[in-house]
Formats: structure tokens, sequence, C-alpha cells
């Protein structure tokens, strides 16, 4: 008898571990995505937290708070979703911290639910990430801007929320231009080619005092704009193919030669800003739309009799394309994404659905955010508002060359930093007249 209820007792033992540890694994178990469904009710009788990771980011403004504005932003949320809290942690803006916090929380199973990606890049953050592709409806990925999916796509198809975007481009001096008959807004409406800036180059160098029609910040910058469309560009995909590089070494020489860019760029100490605020250049880039913003403000100040301008009055600016083939429009520096992660110990799929719910508002809902902080929205819907709240610059003219944009592949910043050093000193020297053009190509695509 005794006996008979030991083994009762142990198979009792045996029984509420079996259940304990299956409450473990149901707890602790992490779906793949494929089993995470999409279509899960989100249950209003259920309070959820989610966490948003996102970073700090100055804002102009007497007691102007990022966290704030963001908070603000989620307000339309919060009505939807009564049931839910959403928890803002803002990490400091430095890519190496925010890349280990992150793959720290990915190694201990609980990343945030929500990421918005401010300076990281790269997204290859392994199986916790929810991919977004599932939970798109049909036609809804085609409201968003293309290059804003940049580095947002995988295996699988769509995995990150495009949020904002950084273009570069050019900004011109109206009245320069206009005074050497340059058609400014016909460039801004369809873009240019190189024939095009070459004759243009003519015209503004005709002006009285000779003035250049392009600069840049030096000579690697100039030679980056300088790489961009053409043919062989177009064709090859990159702007550092053979084709490609000879193409920019030979238009280098002609715009030395020609006068198109400032003989000085390549002297230590030159200011490409003083060359273009004093009217001995028509053309800057690449500059990104804060460069408006600070351009407006330095006027202002100007215009109130704050700061002596000197030589360099204000002047309109015009935002222009680089040039490329046929329909040129802006380059994307920089996107900015939102990503889902579930976590090692899963928390359900209506959970999940929760989560890409906060991360499409996110995508959709902050045009002043976004207007304040110089960037574009990627989301077609959200960028009149937009247009109208960046009021420092030509925000319509801004999305219209942004529907012919293209993003440059990624490069890391390693390899970047490596390319810039090794380029520098090549250009010097072919920029002194001790290189030709095809001894630059060569040693370039060494």
């Amino acid at each position: 008898m005794g006996r008979r209820l030991g083994l009762n007792f142990l198979l009792f033992l045996l029984l509420l571990s079996a259940f304990a540890g299956g409450v473990w694994l149901r707890l602790s178990f992490i779906p793949a995505p494929s089993r995470i469904n999409p279509q899960a009710e989100i249950d209003p009788g259920r309070h959820y937290t989610l966490t948003l990771w996102d970073f700090e980011r100055p804002l102009g403004g007497e007691g102007a708070s990022y966290q704030a504005e963001l908070s603000a932003a989620l307000e339309s949320f919060r009505t939807r979703y009564p049931n839910a809290t959403v928890t803002i942690e803002l990490l400091p803006w430095s890519e190496e911290e925010g890349a280990e916090r992150l793959a720290t929380a990915l190694k201990q199973g609980a990343p945030p639910d929500v990421l918005a990606t401010g300076p990281l890049t790269g997204g290859a953050w392994g199986s916790l990430v929810v991919p977004c592709g599932p939970y798109l409806a049909p036609g809804e990925a085609d409201e968003y801007l293309v290059p804003g999916w940049t580095g947002g796509t995988g295996k699988g198809g769509l995995v990150a929320w495009p949020r904002w975007l950084e273009p570069a481009c050019w900004a011109g001096n109206k009245a320069l231009l206009a005074a050497a008959g340059v058609p400014v807004e016909a460039i801004q409406a369809t873009g240019w080619n190189w024939e095009e800036l070459s004759r243009a180059a003519a015209r503004v160098r005709a002006l009285p005092g000779g003035p250049a029609l392009f600069t840049s910040f030096d000579l690697v910058s100039l030679w980056g704009e300088l790489g961009r469309g053409g043919a062989a560009a177009s064709a090859s995909g990159s702007p550092w193919s053979p084709e490609n590089v000879r193409a920019a070494a030979e238009r280098a020489a002609a715009f030395r030669e020609n006068g198109a860019v400032p003989r000085s760029i390549g002297r230590e100490g030159y200011s490409a800003l003083e060359d273009f605020f004093t009217g001995q250049a028509a053309v800057l880039g690449p500059v990104h739309p804060w460069f408006f913003r600070a351009a407006a403000e330095r006027a202002e100040r100007v215009i109130r009799g704050g700061l002596e301008p000197g030589a360099a009055r204000p002047f309109p600016l015009a935002l222009l394309p680089p040039p490329g083939p046929g329909e040129s429009g802006v380059v994307v520096r920089r996107v900015e994404q939102i990503y889902v992660f579930r976590q090692r110990r899963y928390q359900g799929d209506d959970h999940t659905r929760l989560a890409m719910e906060l991360a499409r508002h996110l995508s959709r809902s902050s045009a002043r955010l976004a207007a304040r902080l110089d960037l574009v929205p990627t989301y077609r819907p959200a960028q009149a508002e937009w247009a109208k709240k960046w009021a420092v610059g030509e925000g319509k003219v801004l999305l219209t060359q942004l529907e012919r944009g293209t993003a440059p592949a990624e490069v890391e910043p390693e390899a970047a930093a490596e390319r810039r050093a090794r380029l520098a000193p090549l250009l010097q020297q072919f920029w002194k007249g001790e290189l030709s053009p095809g001894e630059l190509a060569a040693q370039i695509l060494e």
C-alpha cells in the first residue's frame, strides 16, 4: 500500500514537472515569423505594454523636447488603443552606442517591441525581427516613396516600415542663375543632364566677375557629385564601375579646364560656403534640407540687423537635383525605418500585432515632427502637411524630385572612410595637373 502511494506521488510529481515545463516552453517559445498570425485580434480586455526605442534629437525652439513631440505624435494611437501603454526610451544619438545597446538586448532575448533606427544602419538583427510584409494591406507599400524601402527588405520580402528620408540635393543662387539665363524652374521640374550643366556653366562664367557654376566642400565631395548620373552609372548601377569612374574623371578634367568649378577648391583652407554666399559660385552641393533652414535663419538675422553680412548678402535659394540621365532627382542619403521585434518570452500574436500597429502609426503620423527635423516623411499622404510645415525651403519641389529619387548602395562607415582617405591625395594630384584623367581613373580602380 505504502509502495503504491509512493509510486502515485512520484507520478504526480512527474506530471506536475511536465506541466510546468510545458508552461515555461509556451511562455519562452519564439515562433517563426511564418507561424505568427498577422490577423490576430487585439484583445480590448487585455492591457498591453509596448516599449519603443528611438534616439535623442535636437529640436529648435525654446524648451523644445523631442520626447514631448514624439509622445504627442502618439496621441491618436493611444486614443485608438486605450488599453495600451507605450513606454518611450530615447538612446543617445550614437550609431556605436545604439548598436551596442540593441546587440545586448537581442542577446538577452529582450529587444524593444518597436525600434526607430535613427543613426543605425544594417538591419540584419536576426530571428527576433518580425517582418512587416505579412501585415501590409494590398497596395499599402505603394503609399510610401520607393527609396524608403531601401534596406528594409529581406529574403522573405518587406521587413521594416519606412519612416523618414534625408535627401542630398544642390542649392542654387536664384538671382545669379537667372542673370545667366539658366532655366531654374525647368531644372526643378524635370532635372538636367551633364551636357545641360556644361552649357549652364558657360553662361554663368560669362557673367561679370566670371563666377563658377558649381562648388563643393572639398575634392572628395566634388568627386562624389561628378560621379553621379550619366549613362555609365545608370547602366552599371554603381558609381564605382570602371565605365563610370573613367567618365567622372573626364568630366572632372573638363570642369577644371573650363572653370565650371573654382580652381581654388583643392587648396588648404578653401571655403565652399564663402564662395557660394559671396556669389563666386552659383550652385553648392551636396547639401541636406537643414542647410536651407540655416540659410533662412541667417537671412532673417541679417534683415533684422543682428548680423553684418559683409559681401555675403542673403539671396533666394533654389533647391536643385544633381544631374543624371533622363529626369534626374535628388539622392537619398539616409533612410530611417521602424522595426518590430518579438521577445524570447513570447507575448502572443495579439501583442505582436499591436506592436506592428504602433510601427505603422509611427511611419504615417509624424509629418510635423519630420519638418522640424528637416527630414522628409516617406508616407505620401502625409507629405502635403509636411510641405506646409517645412517653410524654410521649397518643399513641393523637393517632393517632386524625391519621386525620381534614388538611394545609393549602402556602404559600411569604415569602408567609406577608407575610400575617402584613399581618394583625397589622388584628387589633389589630379587637380594640380600631375595626373591625367586616365591615370586618375586607373589609380582609383586599382
